[in-house]
């Protein structure tokens, strides 16, 4: 199930069920696209349509934010927040256990470095070079 808000979808999954989804979409046949929506992501969508389109055509779209969550209750819609850090390591942490190399990519190496060097000290994932 999905809500609207300001013209976009967003999934309304419990985090488990976000997992049991993404795990879904890893294992099936296409890339697939999921956003961790937050505040700043629907201000970019209202001035570019092209990125709008980007998350419109997302597979899974979460809410991330608090202000999201805070926005779908003003707006008598609610979803339960997912926050993309959390997310992410479960993701990693589901990856290791089933021996999916992961790709981590940023716009800076040095950040990715530094990314992965801490994301490493929690969970052994296999990193694809």
């Amino acid at each position: 199930m999905s809500v609207e808000l300001l013209g976009l979808n967003i999934d309304d999954y419990t985090f488990e069920e976000a997992v049991v989804k993404a795990k879904l979409l890893i294992d099936g046949e296409k890339v697939s696209q999921v956003v961790t929506i937050n505040p700043e992501m629907f201000q970019e969508a209202e001035k570019n349509a092209d990125f709008a389109n980007i998350v419109k055509e997302a597979e899974m779209v979460i809410p991330d934010g608090v202000g999201v969550k805070i926005a779908l209750q003003i707006t008598g819609k609610k979803a339960v927040r997912i926050p993309g850090i959390d997310f992410a390591k479960r993701l990693l942490k589901e990856a290791a256990s089933s021996g999916i190399p992961v790709a981590i990519v940023g716009s800076k190496e040095e950040v990715v470095t530094k990314a992965v060097e801490n994301l490493q000290k929690e969970i052994n994932f296999n990193l694809l070079n």
